[in-house]
C-alpha cells in the first residue's frame, strides 16, 4: 500500500527553505512557504523504475528527509506527475518513492523537477508582516481566519524579543478589519492582542504569541522580552495538512522548540478550531511566557478553543498516559528502543466530549537514547517523525546533561 501524502512536513534544512533570523517578518515568510507556495524546487537528472519503486536522482544534494512529501512535475508520462512520500534516501542525491503498481517502464522521460508542495491553505489578506490565513475547505462556511502580525509594534524596542502576535478571527474584510468572535479576546480591551501600549520596558505588546527570537532558551528562567534576542538563524519545523498545522520554532539556536498549533479539531458532535501559543499579557520587563514551557505543559504555553472565549480559558495539553488510553507501542530496530507513543489530548470538559485528541501528535512515554531529532521511522507503512523537546519543569543545574531533561514527541505522518 502506497503511503498517504495528506500530512506533510518541512524543516529549516530543506533547500531554499526560508530561514528564521533575528528579523521581523521571518516567521511570516515560513508560513507563506509551508502553507501557500511550497518550497525547494530542484531538477531531476535521472530516474529509474524497479517493480513498484521509483528512484529519482538530483544533480545536487536534495536535502530531503525520509517521510517528506514531494511533488513530481514535468514527466512526459503524465500519470506520474503527482505527490509521493519519500520512503528511502540512499544518498545525498537520491530518493525513492513507492508506486501504486509495477509499470512496464524502466525510466521516465521529460524535463522533470521535484518540490515540497504546500499544505494548501489560502492567504486571504497580507500587508507587510501581517497575514490572514484560512484552510481551503470552501464547503465549511464557518472556517475562521488565523491572523498573524509579525512586525514590530511602535511601542516595542527594536532589540527586544521577536514573536508573531496570533489569534483566531471569525470574519475579516481586510487585514485590519475584523468582525465577530475573536480568540483570545477581552471586551473591555478589544485590541489587547493586537495593539501595543505603554513604552520601553513597561510596554505591553500582544497576548497570544509565537516566539522565534529571544536571548535565552525555553528552559532558562528569569529572562524577559526586554533583554533582547539572539542573532543568527533558528531551527524550525512545520507539520500539517489542509486542516491544521503545528509550528515548532526554536527561540535560540537549540534543539528545543516551542510547540504551537492552529487548526480544525474534530469531535463526535462538533468541529472546533484551536490555537496553541505562548499566552501571557505582561510588560516587556515581566513577560516570561516561554520559560520552562511547551504546549504539552501547564502554564503560560496554553491552548485556546475558538468560540469558547468567555474568559478565554487556557487549556493545557496532556499526554495519553495521564488522561486516556495510550497510543501504539512500536519497535524500531534501528533505534535500539521500543517507542511507547501516547496520544495527546485536550481535556475539554463536555458531557459527550471530555477529551479532544490532537491530530497526529504523539508523546513518548518511555526513556530513549538521546539525539533522536528530525528522524523519521517506519512501522507497517506508517511513518513517524521524531522531534526532541524540553520536558522538564526544572532548570538544569551545574553540569547536568541536557539530554537527561529532554523529551520526545512524534508526528504520525501516514
Amino acid at each position: 500500500m502506497v503511503a498517504s501524502t495528506d500530512i506533510k512536513f518541512y524543516v529549516h534544512t530543506n533547500n531554499n527553505a526560508p530561514q528564521l533570523p533575528n528579523t521581523w517578518g521571518a516567521l511570516a515568510n515560513i508560513l507563506d512557504a509551508c502553507l501557500v507556495t511550497g518550497l525547494g524546487s530542484q531538477a531531476v537528472s535521472s530516474t529509474g523504475i524497479n517493480n513498484k519503486v521509483l528512484t529519482l536522482t538530483t544533480g545536487t544534494a536534495h536535502n530531503l528527509k525520509v517521510g517528506q512529501v514531494i511533488k513530481l512535475t514535468g514527466a512526459t508520462q503524465a500519470e506520474f506527475n503527482k505527490e509521493y512520500r519519500i520512503t528511502l534516501a540512499p544518498d545525498a542525491t537520491t530518493i525513492q518513492v513507492d508506486l501504486d503498481n509495477s509499470p512496464t517502464l524502466t525510466a521516465l522521460t521529460g524535463s522533470m523537477s521535484i518540490a515540497l508542495p504546500p499544505l494548501g491553505w489560502v492567504k486571504e489578506f497580507s500587508t507587510g508582516g501581517k497575514r490572514a490565513y484560512r484552510n481551503a475547505d470552501f464547503i465549511d462556511s464557518d472556517r475562521p481566519f488565523l491572523r498573524v502580525v509579525d512586525e514590530i509594534d511602535p511601542v516595542w524596542g527594536a532589540s527586544y524579543a521577536k514573536y508573531a502576535k496570533v489569534g483566531i478571527v471569525d470574519q475579516m474584510i481586510d487585514i485590519d478589519t475584523m468582525i465577530g468572535t475573536q480568540t483570545p479576546y477581552e471586551a473591555a480591551a478589544p485590541n489587547k492582542n493586537w495593539v501595543g501600549t505603554g513604552s520601553g520596558e513597561s510596554a505591553y505588546n500582544g497576548w497570544a504569541k509565537w516566539y522565534y527570537a529571544r536571548t535565552r532558551d525555553v528552559y532558562e528562567t528569569g529572562w524577559y522580552d526586554s533583554e533582547g534576542s539572539e542573532n543568527g538563524n533558528k531551527r524550525w519545523l512545520v507539520v500539517g495538512n489542509k486542516d491544521w498545522f503545528y509550528l515548532l520554532p526554536s527561540q535560540v539556536d537549540s534543539v528545543y522548540p516551542n510547540i504551537y498549533f492552529f487548526g480544525k479539531l474534530n469531535t463526535e458532535s462538533q468541529r472546533l478550531y484551536g490555537l496553541s501559543s505562548s499566552l501571557q499579557y505582561d510588560t516587556a520587563k515581566n513577560n516570561t511566557a516561554t520559560n520552562n514551557k511547551t504546549a504539552l505543559s501547564a502554564g503560560a504555553a496554553a491552548f485556546l478553543l475558538h468560540g469558547n472565549n468567555t474568559g478565554n480559558p487556557a487549556l493545557s495539553l496532556y499526554n495519553g498516559n495521564r488522561l486516556a488510553p495510550n497510543g501504539p507501542s512500536l519497535f524500531f530496530p534501528d533505534l535500539d528502543a521500543s517507542l511507547l507513543l501516547a496520544d495527546v489530548y485536550i481535556p475539554f470538559k463536555l458531557s459527550l466530549n471530555p477529551l479532544i485528541k490532537m491530530p497526529a501528535l504523539k508523546w513518548l512515554l518511555n526513556p530513549y537514547k538521546y539525539g533522536y531529532d528530525y528522524i523519521t521511522v517506519e512501522s507497517s507503512k506508517k511513518f513517524f517523525l521524531l522531534k526532541t523537546v524540553f520536558a522538564s519543569t526544572a532548570k538544569p543545574s551545574g553540569n547536568q546533561d541536557l539530554g537527561s531533561l529532554s523529551g520526545l514527541i512524534a508526528f504520525e505522518l501516514s
